[in-house]
């Protein structure tokens, strides 16, 4: 009687199978919490860079930065250290025409987050 050693090639076949359908179940899960991570870290970004803005507000006669080169300012100014970067892959962008002034963040997919 010959002694087995091993798996059969269907066995394996069935073994793979099995594992591609539930990664394919895990995937959308996967996603959904990368892509709801990025955002928190997008909306930890804004507050900061609220905060800043309205500190720079209070400290200068309460006048903004410019919209164009608002982030240099707070930076020159230190009241940050270096320009944050969305981890969403947007980008941000100060609207000085009401007080308080808004930091927004436009993202890669056009998101508008506040």
């Amino acid at each position: 009687m010959k002694e087995e050693n091993g798996f059969t090639l269907v066995e394996v076949i069935i073994v793979l199978f099995i594992m591609g359908i539930l990664i394919s179940l895990a995937m959308p899960t996967f996603q959904g919490a990368i892509e709801n991570a990025q955002k928190k870290g997008c909306e930890a970004n804004l507050k900061m860079l609220r905060t800043q803005v309205e500190n720079y507000y209070y400290d200068n006669d309460r006048t903004y930065p410019s919209e164009t080169d608002w982030m240099n300012t707070l930076i020159n100014e230190k009241y940050l250290q270096a320009t944050p970067t969305c981890s969403a892959g947007g980008s941000y962008s100060l609207d000085t025409t009401t007080t308080p002034a808004k930091v927004k963040c436009i993202g890669v997919n056009g998101h508008e987050t506040l």
